[in-house]
């Protein structure tokens, strides 16, 4: 057993040893490619759609009936994209700016998915963890500054005029990069001016905004200009400009105008100039074409402006400010009429609007199309990230070998295209500080940061820290709080003792240090306390043992080993913590010495868990059941229950604040897995835009649309336990190979104009024969000559674009299971192909017919003679063209089609004169051929048959809106996709012309109208030359509803748990009979407006009066009453509400 075994494992290691080899050559051959491609910038065009963004806006929308807390992050927690405060019954909206490459967000520890630039979340709420009596002296409700926001929320805990700290980009610095020469394009270096920036915005509890600093690390000018810099914002607060106050500029120049809070003059929109000329920050070093452009010229260092914008009064938000849709801008040679943004950025007040449209701009202020050229290239990018801009007169596209491919493909492929990852740059094309040169230290010393993955834990858990630090530090010393230290970048730490931690992180680089400290950082806690509420006493804790305990009375007697806790009414224990049974509520308590008897009643779960919201369905449970949330359906507990309703649960499980799911286990109730996978191979390869025949603009033009190759292969080791509480014994081993591949190719073809083509050739001789004989005298000799002929002719008359393809996905897993001393092979294949059906735009009309068929030659004296060839053949067609019909709606285009396949059989007779020709004369080379069709049928033909799948009724409710499913079918009843279907008819449709799905079928609402009456309709499928193929005709019945008069009697009789109602029902006066009830009685309910589904009785059928008895109510409760009346339509009406309220 044990030389199968590793057979088994060196087998599989040589394949995965392979499969790296493969994969390794295959990348490292496709880098290379990638580096040996240039690209013509300039010459290409982008599509006027593409935005030349690499990160997008996403719109949150909250409403929240209390005051909390929101906190947006990446889904790693490593990234804070908004923090601050949502009061009660507000509608709160927060803009954030993440790169496009992220498809996910969690909000408050939720994962949030974005399919669109706008979430709404109605109702938000987050419930915060709270901690035991244990943990009092920690509390994590401490406010220390007293502004109304806890502790562990408040990113200033010690100062009440701040509470939140949001940065934008929220992941570190983005970088402007700029083109300079506009209206006239530029080289696309990309590096006339370069520089990074980032928002930090301090906020308070109120959500008011106390200061914004904006930072900008001014890098390079691949220029002869001496441009400005600056940014507008687009904010729809009117009279912010009044409530500002702007410092850190640095403006020198006598062409800048500025207000006395620092804001430039004559602008609609709050303006801040941050330089007016860069070579006041940026020296040109003497040679050269601009500054940290060209490495033959000396390097300057780079220079910080930080601009503060502080509200004088407290009434603006961060909302106000609209950061994320910020307009920065250059002023061109200090020129301030010439200004340049990103591309559809609106320009200023101040610019010039003549140079608009001129030269290489294709600028079209009236429908808001700014700075781009005819080909969609802009003079501005915005990268999320810190740019290494290329070298002079390098374009961007030679530096960055996928940026061109990002910008073709709308930004959907190589949404990263900016970072620094293998294969996505030519180093030798970016600007790189030259090895000679000493960086003065007064600009880079590292401004330490770091996040930690979480800042509760539970003891013994694990906390990840990632560092944040900027200006490249080179190492780290991480000061954990325990006694502990690390000098690795991004450490992981457990902590093993519950307690409040402070963190500090110190940052080293060729220049220096800097120390970042945050206080009491790490909260951790014990297990039974997460999610636990205050009243739960943990004996175990205290080292507290039950002495006794007498099920009868419920007294108990509990014995410490040290100091006694506080014990309160109201408390919950569990007498057996093992199972956490036995749940006991403190009626009361009596101390001596170390010793505790307890007056004890029944507790439930109820009473231990945080959420307030929980209610059982019963207090009493049955053995093994399931307890849920009636009010979230969330599982609570599976759990065992005694003779006396004890609760035993064996599992519980409740949701922390982190939005995990926690288990409680005593007794495992199915088998443990655990085990890990490993990637081998991940390979993805792009065939898209392949031309397979002719190009671009000819007359045929057949393509690959969508081609993409794909596998992936991981190694997984999994092992099962037997059952029980943290069994270890393995009962199950397994290790296989998981291979994924995928193949997918979407074709497609372009055509236009007539095109014909007819051929015929001999394939192939079969026989020649010649006889010889006398007739009389008269020798004579005929030759008979058989060959097989090949014939085709196709015509077409096309204007067209037709499309289709197949995806093809596999999954493979091979390898082995060791179970029971067992080994047994794994194999599972698990193949999916889905077919992309034709899909044709456009007019085209195909006829195909091909020929094989023998020939039958005569020869007499070996000249030509009479001949018969019997043909069959196969013939087609494809007629497609669109079509307009008038709806209700208006007109309807739509494209109809039809194709069909024939098989035939004919003769043609013949006679040929090749030799006679000559003697007689003739013109002709043959009499003939005449051809006689012998038969010919059909084999497929589309669309053919319609159908009416759905069961209608005879009679429904007027008003009903029926869904209706047609299918529409080939010759062969195989489902015919892409067909229209034309409805018509008495009543509304949803839609009049529909096209069928790949399952032949289409689906729409009929809605009935508010007559009773019958209502008739049609459905039809039509030929492209518009003649009917099939049509079903339908109808329903809308019946008249009867309304029977329902009068509720007042309440009497009322006890504490009991009451008197009734009501009355007539049919008569509404024109009905007195049988159209089939049920009546009254219903009541605690809630207003009770129906059947709430209690009620049941008082026979038919007209009349009627007494009901209300039982087994509260005492002291309101409750609602209605008669009703269920007549034979299914119909329940009601009478008007009675209100009474039970005696105590």
């Amino acid at each position: 057993m044990r030389s199968k075994t590793r057979l088994l494992i060196a087998i599989s290691a040589l394949v995965l040893i392979l499969i790296a080899i493969a994969c390794q050559k295959l990348e490292q051959n496709e880098i290379e490619d990638s580096e040996n491609e240039t690209t013509e910038l300039k010459n290409l065009q982008f599509s006027k759609e593409f935005d030349w963004q690499s990160t997008r806006i996403i719109s949150l929308n909250f409403t929240s009936q209390s005051k909390q807390v929101i906190e947006v992050t990446s889904t790693d927690r490593t990234i804070n994209y908004h923090k601050g405060i949502i009061n009660a019954s507000e509608n709160k909206l927060i803009k954030i700016s993440v790169p496009n490459s992220i498809k996910t967000l969690l909000i408050n520890n939720e994962e949030y998915i974005l399919s669109s630039d706008r979430i709404t979340i109605n109702n938000f709420s987050f419930n915060t963890a709270q901690h035991s009596k244990l943990n009092k002296v920690q509390n994590l409700t401490s406010d220390s500054d007293g502004d109304g926001i806890i502790d562990s929320q408040d990113d200033f805990p010690n100062d009440p005029d701040k509470a939140f700290l949001n940065y934008f980009p929220a992941a570190g610095y983005g970088s402007l990069a700029f083109e300079d020469l506009w209206p006239a394009k530029g080289d696309y270096d990309f590096n006339d001016l370069v520089v990074d920036y980032r928002f930090t915005t301090i906020t308070n509890a109120q959500d008011y905004v106390v200061d914004i600093k904006a930072s900008f690390v001014v890098k390079a000018s691949g220029a002869f200009y001496a441009n400005g810099f600056g940014f507008n914002l687009p904010t729809s607060k009117s009279g912010i400009e009044a409530d500002l106050s702007i410092s850190g500029y640095s403006i020198l120049e006598s062409y800048i105008n500025l207000s006395g809070n620092g804001l430039e003059q004559s602008q609609s929109h709050p303006t801040v100039i941050v330089f007016d000329n860069i070579f006041n920050l940026l020296p040109h070093p003497g040679i050269g074409t601009g500054v940290n452009t060209e490495t033959t010229a000396p390097f300057i260092p780079f220079e910080t402006v930080d601009i503060t914008l502080t509200p004088t009064q407290n009434t603006l938000i961060a909302n106000d400010f609209n950061l994320v849709e910020w307009n920065p801008f250059i002023i061109v040679n200090m020129n301030r009429g010439v200004e340049v943004h990103l591309k559809d950025k609106t320009p200023t007040d101040l610019v010039d609007p003549s140079m608009f449209g001129t030269i290489d701009d294709d600028s079209d202020p009236g429908s808001n199309r700014y700075y781009v050229t005819t080909n969609n290239l802009p003079w501005a990018i915005d990268i999320p990230s810190s740019f290494d801009w290329p070298k002079e007169k390098i374009e961007i596209s030679q530096a960055y070998l996928n940026f061109v491919d990002w910008a073709e493909s709308l930004g959907l492929e190589h949404e990263d295209w900016y970072l620094d990852r293998p294969g996505y740059r030519n180093y030798d094309h970016i600007y790189i500080y030259p090895d000679s040169l000493v960086i003065p230290t007064t600009i880079l010393k590292p401004v330490p940061n770091f996040k930690a993955d979480h800042e509760l834990i539970i003891e013994a858990e694990t906390v990840q820290f990632t560092d944040q630090s900027t200006n490249t530090p080179t190492s780290w010393l991480w000061d954990f709080g325990d006694g502990s230290n690390s000098t690795e970048q991004n450490p992981a730490h457990a902590y093993s003792t519950k307690g409040e931690y402070t963190v500090s992180l110190t940052s080293t680089n060729q220049y220096g240090s800097n120390t970042i400290t945050k206080t009491k950082y790490i909260t951790v806690i014990r297990e039974l306390e997460e999610g636990i509420s205050t009243s739960y006493i943990d004996l175990d804790y205290y080292n507290g043992t039950i002495h006794t305990f007498n099920l009868n009375s419920g007294t108990v007697s509990i014995n410490f080993t040290g100091s006694v806790p506080e014990i309160e009414v109201g408390d919950v224990f569990t007498v057996d913590r093992d199972t956490m049974g036995y749940l006991r509520k403190v009626i009361s308590s009596q101390i001596n010495g170390n010793t505790v008897t307890i007056e004890t009643e029944q507790a439930y779960l109820t009473e231990i868990f945080i959420d307030k919201e929980f209610k059982l369905d019963t207090e009493i449970i049955p053995p093994n059941t399931q307890l849920k949330s009636t009010s979230t359906n969330r599982e609570i507990s599976m759990a065992f229950t005694d003779d006396n309703g004890f609760i035993h649960p064996a599992e519980i499980i409740y949701r922390n604040s982190y939005g995990q799911i926690i288990k409680k286990s005593a007794l495992e109730l199915s088998s443990t897995k655990a085990g890990g996978s490993v990637n081998i191979i991940n390979y993805v390869n792009d065939f898209s835009d392949e031309d397979l025949y002719g190009e671009d603009g000819d007359p045929v033009h057949f393509y690959i649309d969508e081609g993409e190759i794909s596998f992936a292969t991981d190694a997984v080791l999994e092992f099962e336990f037997a059952p029980g509480f943290l069994s270890t014994d393995l009962e199950s081993l397994e290790f296989y190979l998981k291979s994924e591949a995928r193949f997918l190719t979407k074709l497609a073809l372009d055509m236009s104009g007539e095109y014909t083509k007819e051929d015929s050739k001999k394939l192939f001789d079969v026989a020649t024969k010649t006889v010889k004989f006398f007739v009389g005298f008269v020798p004579v000799w005929i030759t008979l000559d058989c060959d097989i002929y090949g014939a085709y002719n196709f015509e077409s008359n096309a204007s067209l674009h037709a499309d289709w393809g197949f995806e093809s996905n596999h999954t493979l897993k091979v390898g082995a299971k060791y179970q029971s001393d067992n080994l047994s092979p794994i194999l599972d294949y698990t193949p999916e192909n889905i077919i992309y059906p034709l899909n044709i735009n456009g007019e085209v009309n195909l006829e195909a017919k091909l020929e094989i068929y023998p020939t039958v030659d005569i020869a007499l004296y070996s000249i030509s003679g009479p001949y018969i060839d019997v043909v069959p053949y196969l013939s087609g067609n494809y007629n497609a063209a669109f079509q307009s019909i008038i709806t209700t709606s208006g007109a309807e285009n739509f494209l109809a089609w039809n194709s069909n396949l024939n098989v035939g059989l004919e003769s043609r007779v013949g006679v040929k004169l090749d030799a006679i020709k000559k003697v007689f004369d003739i013109e002709d080379d043959e009499i003939g051929p005449e051809v006689f069709p012998i038969f010919e049928d059909t084999l497929w033909k589309a669309p053919h048959d319609l159908e009416l799948l759905t069961n209608l009724e005879d009679q429904v409710e007027p008003g009903t809106i029926i869904p209706l499913t047609f299918k529409v079918s080939d010759l062969l009843d195989l489902s015919t996709p892409l067909c229209p279907v034309y409805i018509s008819g008495d009543g509304t449709f949803s839609s009049e012309i529909l096209i069928t799905n790949l399952d032949g079928e289409v689906q729409l609402d009929w809605e009935i109208g508010s007559e009773a009456q019958e209502y008739q309709a049609m459905a039809s499928i039509f030929t492209a030359d518009t003649t009917k193929i099939d049509s079903i005709e339908f109808s329903v019945t809308a019946y008249e509803i009867l309304q029977p008069i329902v009068v509720t009697s007042n309440i009497s009789g009322i006890g504490s748990t009991f009451a008197v109602g009734g009501g009355s029902v007539n049919s008569n006066d509404t024109g009905g009979e007195w049988d159209n009830v089939t049920q009546k009685g009254i219903c009541w309910s605690t809630s207003e407006d009770p129906t059947t589904s709430d209690f009620k009785t049941t008082n026979g059928s038919g007209d009349g009066a009627f007494v009901s008895h209300l039982t087994n109510l509260s005492p002291n409760t309101t409750y609602y009453v209605r008669a009703y009346a269920t007549t034979y339509q299914g119909k329940t009406f009601y009478g008007t509400q009675k209100v009474f309220t039970t005696d105590p």
